[in-house]
């Protein structure tokens, strides 16, 4: 086999086009830095093509911005029909041009100015990235030549640069092609080179070895850096079409190892022709696809060859619209890696541990092909475990947050969220299924986990911690780090009484596993009393988690016998059985579980308007517990954020009992929402501020550190007024600025993909912190600060789903489209792959991969606003709203109930098509139609005439409903 791919290097991205504009083939080709004018110390060119946009490249300081600095990149041979750059700035826009031209050079000597006019000054709004596009060239060198120096963090002139990418984009129609990683043949004729086939040129070709017999197999591959879901293959055929296969097939493989048949995608007796030859079919999801060619055609008297000018890929579901440039591919390519996590390149988990993410991995998943994605979801919706309460355990095995030892009260109205969605989007009879699990209780423990400090056992000395109990105890414990060392061991002691009081037990750790906890258990209940647990004997690196804080008072930290400042990390396992930590769920329908879960919220104030978290742990002061998602803020008592998933679950009750035929129950629970709603309102306004507060603690003290999210959510899930959401967006935008706040204006957008998680720095507040540190390991002094977390002046992917949810409820699919476009742009870039370590090392300040599968709800939101799709127990509702810049959008593989839809929206009505066998009945509200206007509802089988029509009158609010029977494979048109 013979392969040919360009140089093994990091991420340039180099998009082809071909010589052919109706041509879907395209690749993406890794590229190296091939010079700079001068590079400073310790700042490597390569950086800018490394991926990262969190390093930089830098050149030689100047004292005087007029000065010429450049930074070249090589492509690794010339490539075809370039045609944009785009420069992302270093963070804080430092050593960014005031004046640069970019040029192309085919040998790296002479060189070319591309730039347009408009474009050759630019300036980043903020930090972000800078675009430059121009008439498409060819060129194997593209330089960012700066005339005019930008002035660095220093106070002098340089040229930095984070990263700077070169593609070659269809800017007149979609350009959906997919990014080929390499090319490989069966063989190649001397002077006719696989590589020629991604070079996006289109009058050179390869050639296999010729021959005299044409049913000589031949092959060509193309090789994706990932999977995709692809849709068609484009071949050029060389010129004239002599050398296109007669009889050939294509293939395609999920590992890039083991091929199979594309179904429908045998050919025979093909004629061959010029021009692109473009083959589509059902998405495959690929990670390479190959042309195998077993009857080829005649070059020269009895000479054969299989011959082929370019060839590529389409990315094609499930998104498609009329968009020109490369949005769909861009979006699809998100979708796969973090909605489906079915790329091969595991960015994100496909679930979190905590029923908070059941809420949006079922926004994000169940209207789409991942049957198997979703019966995972139902799976653990249905067996996670819940207590004799009704409360939802925070954790798949705690009842507790384990790291924190909090109570998520977020977890019951998500779950009930979740549950809905399930049986309203997917089926009804789900809440019949049955609980068949039981967790394994969980012991009652009291203490307190330290994560500040890490002392070791003095020689020949020891560490120990004093703690007093009220009740029977059979269990005592600390946390112990190793570093990562294998085999470290040490001893326990139990003293009662204190250091020097009667030994009561002891036991010997082999083998410490790094930070576990290492208990002294008894098989006897200990009596109440004061007692001390003691380290000694220490063998390899073993340390004790402490805090140089006074935490627990009475209990005390002790060094060879001696009281010290502070106290260690130390559980003690109660003899008593606390039912808050038990499973009953099991035997449980997932409707009796909706049912307790409401229940339990009901125990909470529910009925008055206002959820109220009077549990003497969440009561919002600094001295309290975190209680949802964003565990390090001190959220409690009286909080938004739990109340406004308590009013989305409110709207759930709603309809299930709808569903259930319960309407008297239905209604009552409606009217209680817009009761939620009201108090809502009244309790958490800012009209000062023109926001919602963060929380209004136990004390009647009002919190408010300008949390974006909880806004954006607070819009998205219909709690704000349209002028309490038009004063947030302005807000958010930057039109309008609250005096004395720490981020404004453009700021708030900093890293582009997302807004900061809050405004205004949690520590402005001063101490206590109304912030967990988990032990001190998170530190509001230290690597917490602003700026350096995710939930402190940082930012978290999933907020931007609600940002655009909510953009499109208020100001319409404008406003909302345009943070997507932003989006897609980010994505190019770096495929938001973004955990950049802050200056303490640790990789806190961004949430986008890893632990973060809600980061796919983004992709989805595509389909909450220009599909306008939802569901509810009275069917399938679609209220699509193009964008201006789109007149047309296509959904494939849209599920509903157990059926696959196509749908498609345009500017005069809607289309659905299943090809799937079988008969079912679909309840359908379309709306955004025209008020009293008569539309025509078609049902027909997809190729022959319609099977029934019908005229329907949009109603006041622009709405027309339909009952439609299906039998087979069917086509409905309303418009």
């Amino acid at each position: 086999m013979h392969r040919r791919r360009g140089p093994v290097v990091l991420l340039v991205a180099v998009l082809l086009a071909v010589v052919c504009p109706t041509t879907a083939t395209g690749m993406r080709i890794p590229g190296r830095v091939g010079a700079a004018s001068s590079v400073a110390p310790n700042s490597d060119p390569a950086r800018i093509t490394d991926g990262d946009i969190f390093t930089h490249y830098t050149s030689a300081a100047h004292d005087s911005p007029h000065a010429h600095e450049w930074v070249a990149v090589d492509m690794g041979q010339v490539r075809h029909h370039v045609n944009r750059v785009r420069l992302y700035p270093r963070e804080g826009s430092h050593g960014f041009p005031e004046r640069f031209a970019i040029e192309v050079s085919a040998d790296g000597e002479h060189w070319r100015d591309v730039s347009d006019s408009r474009v050759s000054r630019a300036e980043p709004g903020g930090w972000g990235q800078v675009i430059v596009d121009f008439r498409g060239t060819s060129a194997r060198y593209v330089r960012l030549n700066a005339s005019r120096l930008g002035r660095d963090d220093e106070g002098r002139y340089s040229l930095q640069l984070a990263e700077l990418t070169v593609e070659a984009l269809d800017a007149e129609r979609p350009d959906r092609r997919a990014s080929v990683e390499d090319v490989e043949v069966s063989t190649e004729a001397p002077g006719h080179l696989a590589r020629v086939l991604i070079d996006g040129g289109g009058s050179d070709y390869w050639s296999s070895t010729p021959t005299a017999d044409p049913t000589t197999t031949e092959s060509v591959t193309v090789r994706f850096a990932k999977l995709h879901d692809i849709s068609a293959l484009s071949l050029l055929p060389a010129s004239g079409g002599r050398g296109f296969p007669i009889d050939f097939r294509l293939q395609y493989s999920t590992d890039g190892t083991t091929f199979t048949d594309i179904a429908g995608q045998a050919h025979l007796g093909h004629e061959p022709k010029p021009g692109v030859q473009t083959f589509r079919f059902e998405p495959v999801r690929a990670a390479a696809l190959r042309v195998v060619a077993t009857r080829l055609d005649q070059i020269a008297d009895g000479v054969h060859a299989f011959r082929l000018a370019e060839i590529g890929a389409e990315v094609g579901a499930p998104f498609r619209t009329n968009l020109p440039g490369d949005f769909d591919r861009r979006w699809n390519e998100m979708w796969l890696q973090y909605g489906a996590v079915a790329d091969g390149q595991d960015s994100v988990y496909q679930f979190g541990n905590e029923p908070n993410y059941f809420e949006w991995m079922a926004r994000k998943i169940l209207w789409s092909r991942e049957a198997g994605y979703r019966e995972a979801l139902k799976d653990r919706v249905r067996e996670h475990p819940q207590n004799p309460q009704g409360y939802v355990w925070s954790w798949g095995d705690n009842p507790r947050w384990p790291s924190g030892n909090a109570l998520h009260q977020t977890t019951s109205p998500m779950y009930i969220l979740a549950a809905w969605r399930i049986a309203v989007w997917d089926d009804p009879d789900f809440l019949a299924d049955v609980d068949t699990t039981k967790a394994a209780d969980v012991p009652t423990i009291v203490g307190y986990e330290a994560t500040k400090t890490t002392p070791a056992v003095p020689d020949g000395g020891s560490l120990g911690q004093s703690f007093a109990v009220e009740e029977e105890w059979t269990a005592v414990g600390g946390r112990f780090p190793t570093f990562g060392a294998q085999g470290s061991a040490m001893t326990l002691s139990v003293y009662r009484g204190g250091p020097g009081g009667e030994l009561v037990g002891t036991r010997r750790f082999d083998s410490v596993p790094d930070a576990s906890w290492q208990y002294v258990t008894f098989d006897a209940p200990q009596p109440p009393g004061e007692y001390y647990l003691e380290m000694t004997d220490p063998d390899g690196p073993i340390h004790w988690w402490s805090t140089d804080e006074d935490v627990e008072v009475g209990w005390q930290a002790f060094t060879d016998g001696h009281p010290t400042e502070g106290d260690r990390s130390l559980r003690v396992q109660l003899a008593r059985q606390d039912t808050f930590n038990t499973d009953a769920s099991k035997g449980r329908t997932v409707w009796e579980k909706i049912v307790e879960s409401w229940r339990y919220l009901e125990g909470h104030g529910a009925k008055s308007g206002i959820l109220v978290i009077d549990n003497d742990e969440n009561d919002g002061t600094p001295a309290g517990e975190p209680s949802n998602y964003w565990d390090n803020l001190k959220m409690g008592y009286k909080e938004p954020y739990t109340n406004l998933y308590f009013y989305a679950a409110t709207q759930a009750m709603s309809d299930l009992y709808r569903l259930r035929g319960n309407d008297a129950e239905a209604d009552r629970l409606a009217e209680l929402a817009a009761v939620v709603r009201r108090e809502y309102r009244q309790t958490f306004w800012s009209e000062e501020k023109g926001r919602f507060v963060s929380t209004v603690d136990i004390d009647g003290t009002v919190w408010d550190f300008g949390l974006t999210f909880l806004n954006l959510e607070a819009i998205a899930y219909g709690l704000a007024s349209q002028r309490q959401a038009e004063r947030i967006l302005s807000w958010l935008d930057g039109d309008r600025t609250i005096s004395g706040e720490r981020s404004t204006g453009a700021d708030i957008y900093h890293f582009t993909f997302a807004p900061r998680a809050n405004t205004v720095p949690i520590e402005s507040a001063g101490k206590p912190y109304w912030w967990n540190d988990v032990g001190g390991a998170i530190s509001l002094d230290a690597a917490a600060a602003w700026d350096e977390h995710l939930e402190n002046g940082g930012a978290i992917f999933y907020t931007s789903f609600y940002d655009i949810l909510a953009r499109h409820r208020t100001r319409g699919v404008d406003d909302a489209f345009a943070r997507m476009l932003a989006i897609a742009d980010e994505y190019a870039v770096d495929e938001i792959e973004r955990r950049p370590r802050n200056s303490y090392g640790a990789d806190w300040r961004l949430g986008t991969t890893g632990p973060f599968p809600e980061s796919g709800l983004v992709p989805a939101s595509m389909i909450y606003t220009v599909f306008g799709a939802d569901a509810s127990a009275a069917g399938l509702r679609l209220a699509p709203k193009l964008p201006r810049q789109m007149s047309r959008a296509t959904v494939e593989d849209f599920t509903f109930r157990g059926r696959s839809y196509d749908i498609t929206v345009d500017r005069n009505g809607v289309r659905l098509d299943t090809s799937e066998p079988g008969r079912s009945t679909l309840s359908l509200e379309v709306e955004g139609l025209r008020p009293g206007r008569r539309y025509q509802a078609t049902v027909s089988a997809p190729s022959g005439g319609p099977r029934a029509q019908e005229q329907v009158t949009a109603d006041a609010s622009g709405a027309v409903r339909l009952r439609v029977s299906i039998d087979g494979p069917t086509r409905l048109i309303v418009r």
